[in-house]
């Protein structure tokens, strides 16, 4: 039975009795590369990141053959009223939701990145003719998610225009190019050059080719339906490859987004955290509420009570339904089952006989029905009145909820 390295070796012999083809191929493919080269120069904007042009980080090296999932949703309408806000696409904020995400991961493992990361994001290149057939017909582009930005809104922008250069460049480059070549790349062979690949780490002996894949994927707007059970959420599950050890897929599904993350536990320990908490002690919901509080939503809502500040401006229909949507969330509520909720004071109290209940069914060994809800009452540890002392002062100095700096802090700064 040959070995990896010849078969590999009789697959480049094979490509070497294809003169004809493999000498189009080629002179496309520099024709390509100096059109991009021309525009790139041309164009006010960065250019998309290079292969091999990703920072070092934690989680791209070799993989073991562990895996890591982790699931979470987001409403559609809340991605599209930031859509509309900052002019953008749904994909756009889909990359800076992620791109926060990570951010926020990185930065709680105290790992310093030389640079953005950059995201591998699939794209279709089927054209309008070859739409409703059969067959895959799939690209690839690389896109910075500028993680190297503190401001999200500003993060979001720049991340717009870099889909935007991306987008001219792939169109610039054309869907046949790379199908080219990977005609004459037989599956079996590549299956055993990807494990040759594998086996001998290369992986941690050059920079990563990405970091990240990030796919987007649009999905029914309408309920489906196994054995007349309705589906509620479709988690989509992608791949990983050697070198790069999470995929971030997103697919809608009627008015929601179903986030579908897989990592390798090796390169990637904690995949739950990038898709958000609901640590109300952090005074964050999810990731995305970076983005979400940057909408400035000016319709006043009609529902009772219309001020429940007693401030004289009135509560707003995007805050609101954004809040009685995670509260319906953690108690397990169906939509509109809500009309509790809308004053602060009886959703706290709502939120209380919830956390009590499931409280007392797993006092009581977990006998008969789960109370609905997914909130537990938080009591905290008292400390001894020494570790008070010196605890107390050092935690107001070092701890901030909202996240800022000393400096911020001390100038009481937002």
């Amino acid at each position: 039975m040959p070995t990896d390295t010849e078969l590999i070796g009789h697959a480049t012999w094979s490509l070497a009795q294809q003169p004809i083809r493999a000498a189009r191929a080629l002179q496309r493919t520099v024709g390509v590369a100096l059109k991009v080269r021309e525009q790139n120069r041309q164009r006010p904007l960065t250019p998309p990141p290079a292969p091999f042009s990703a920072p070092a980080t934690s989680m791209n090296g070799p993989l073991s053959a562990d895996r890591s999932f982790a699931a979470s949703s987001l409403s559609l309408a809340d991605v599209k009223a930031v859509k509309n806000a900052f002019g953008c696409t749904v994909n756009d904020v889909v990359l800076a939701m992620c791109a926060g995400a990570l951010r926020h991961y990185f930065d709680d493992m105290g790992e310093e990145l030389d640079s953005s990361l950059v995201a591998m994001i699939p794209i279709s290149v089927r054209t309008e003719d070859q739409k409703g057939t059969h067959g895959n017909q799939v690209s690839m582009m690389l896109a910075s998610l500028e993680t190297d930005r503190n401001d999200p809104t500003d993060r979001l922008r720049h991340i717009h225009d870099n889909m935007l250069v991306a987008k001219d460049q792939q169109n610039a480059i054309g869907a046949d190019t790379l199908q080219q070549w990977a005609e004459f790349a037989a599956p079996a062979i590549f299956g055993r050059a990807a494990r040759l690949y594998s086996n001998t780490r290369i992986a941690d002996m050059h920079r990563p080719i990405f970091n990240v894949c990030i796919s987007n994927v649009p999905g029914p707007p309408f309920p489906l339906y196994s054995a007349g059970a309705k589906l509620l959420a479709n988690y989509p599950v992608g791949p990983i490859i050697d070198g790069t050890g999470l995929n971030m897929t997103v697919m809608s599904y009627m008015d929601q987004l179903d986030f579908g993350l897989l990592a390798c536990p090796d390169v990637f320990d904690d995949v739950w955290a990038s898709v958000g908490s609901a640590n109300l002690n952090r005074r964050s919901w999810s990731h995305d509420s970076e983005l979400t509080a940057a909408v400035l939503d000016d319709t006043r809502d009609t529902r009772d009570p219309v001020d429940p500040a007693g401030r004289g401006d009135g509560a707003r229909v995007f805050a609101r339904d954004l809040r009685l949507g995670l509260m319906r969330e953690h108690l397990n509520r169906a939509p509109g089952d809500d009309a509790d909720l809308l004053d602060p004071h009886d959703a706290v109290a709502a939120m209380e006989i919830a956390a009590t209940a499931l409280d007392r069914w797993h006092r009581g060994g977990r006998v008969g029905p789960r109370p609905p809800g997914q909130l537990r009452t938080h009591d905290p540890e008292r400390m001894p009145r020494v570790t008070r002392l010196w605890a107390t002062p050092l935690y107001r100095v070092i701890y901030d909820p909202d996240g800022r700096s000393l400096p911020d802090r001390w100038r009481r700064r937002w």
